[in-house]
Order: C-alpha cells, then sequence, then structure tokens
C-alpha cells in the first residue's frame, strides 16, 4: 500500500505554551504535515516533513529577546511525540519580536520543519494534541532605551520651574517674559510626549501640574 505523502490534522486542537502564549491565537482547525519524497519508498523509513502554521496577534508586545527554542510538537493517543518540528527561518526570533509590536488582528505564518519514521508518520492521522512550546519571551525595559535629551530637557524644566515658584513666594510675582519662557517650555514638553518613557511622562505631568499656575 503506498505511504500518503501527507497527513490532515483535522480538528486537533493546538496548545501555544510559554510564558507569553496568550498574546496569540493559532488561526486554524488543523494542520497538514507533508513529506518529501525519499529514494526508495520501499525501504526508506525516515521521512523529512513540513507545516505551515498561522498567529494571530491578540495583544501587543515589546520584547528584546526570545527565552526559548520554538518548537511544534504533535503527540499520538498514547501521549508520545511523534513529530517535533522546529522553524525553518533562521531568523524566527527577530521575525516574532517584530509581530509582537503590530496592531491586534495581524497575522504570521511560520514554516517548520523536522523528520520523523515511517511508522510514526503513518500515526499522525490519529494525533489527539498539537503543542506549540517555546513561545516565552523577555519584555524590553522602556527605561532602558529612554532619550536623554529630554532627560535632560526634564532637568531643565524643573530647576527654571522651581526658580520661579521661589521667586514668586518671595515676592508674590514674577515677569512675564519669565512666564512666558516657562509656558514655552512646556508647549515643547508637550509636543515630546509619544516620545517619553512612561517614567519621564509620569515626571513630566507632575512638574506641568505643579508649574501650571505660574504660566
Amino acid at each position: 500500500m503506498p505511504i500518503p505523502m501527507s497527513m490532515e490534522l483535522a480538528g486537533v486542537q493546538l496548545e501555544i505554551c510559554g510564558n507569553q502564549a496568550g498574546l496569540v491565537a493559532a488561526n486554524t482547525t488543523g494542520l497538514i504535515i507533508v513529506r518529501d519524497s525519499v529514494a526508495n519508498e520501499a525501504t526508506d523509513t525516515i521521512y523529512n516533513v513540513r507545516t505551515n502554521l498561522t498567529l494571530v496577534l491578540d495583544s501587543t508586545f515589546t520584547a528584546d529577546k526570545m527565552e526559548e527554542e520554538l518548537l511544534l510538537n504533535v503527540i499520538g493517543s498514547d501521549g508520545s511525540t511523534l513529530v517535533s518540528l522546529a522553524p525553518t527561518d533562521s531568523m524566527i526570533d527577530d521575525s516574532l519580536m517584530g509581530f509582537l509590536k503590530k496592531d491586534v488582528g495581524e497575522k504570521i505564518e511560520i514554516g517548520f520543519a523536522g523528520s520523523t519514521e515511517k511508522n510514526k508518520f503513518l500515526m499522525l492521522e490519529n494525533a489527539t494534541r498539537v503543542t506549540l512550546t517555546g513561545f516565552s519571551f523577555h519584555l524590553l525595559d522602556p527605561e532602558a532605551m529612554v532619550d536623554p535629551q529630554i532627560t535632560q530637557a526634564l532637568d531643565t524644566y524643573e530647576k527654571y520651574g522651581n526658580n520661579i515658584a521661589k521667586e514668586y513666594d518671595e515676592f508674590g510675582w514674577i515677569g512675564t517674559a519669565e512666564a512666558s519662557f516657562l509656558s514655552d517650555m512646556t508647549e515643547d514638553l508637550d509636543s515630546r510626549k509619544e516620545s517619553m518613557s512612561p517614567k519621564q511622562l509620569e515626571r513630566y505631568l507632575k512638574l506641568r501640574k505643579r508649574f501650571l499656575e505660574y504660566m
């Protein structure tokens, strides 16, 4: 009996495993595992196999590194692994980190390849579970990439605003030019809010609230 060139894993639920598994969902109701032809179909018992899997982004995430190796595992009815397939993209880490920054609903197709024995290939049609393991990423600390020019601008803003506040406390008034300059600094920082890190933005909003009465 000829060995089929592909096996369809219809209706087998795919489980995504890893510390960021909840960020994506599998866009599939089944997988098709395709094998390459062999030199001698009667005697060769090791098959090279491949498949594609599409992931849909459920939540954005900014990562600076992938923490585990991604593997697609097909599990048989007895709990044994029939085949483990690795991504064919040598830059999969970068591809996935870029994908995770995109808008919710975006998709990425990943090619997987591996090898398995002839008898295990024939068992694929009765597989009960598929797992995508290693979907683990390290969260990029937004404070690790702060713009030092914004930090310097905030330092200047705080120093100048404090001096104006001190002058107001001592004399009960401040000059129009000083108030105008503080307002210009505030406007400049307002235009740079999207480039601020979370801590820079928090600091700026507190300072702006404190200095509002002097503008």
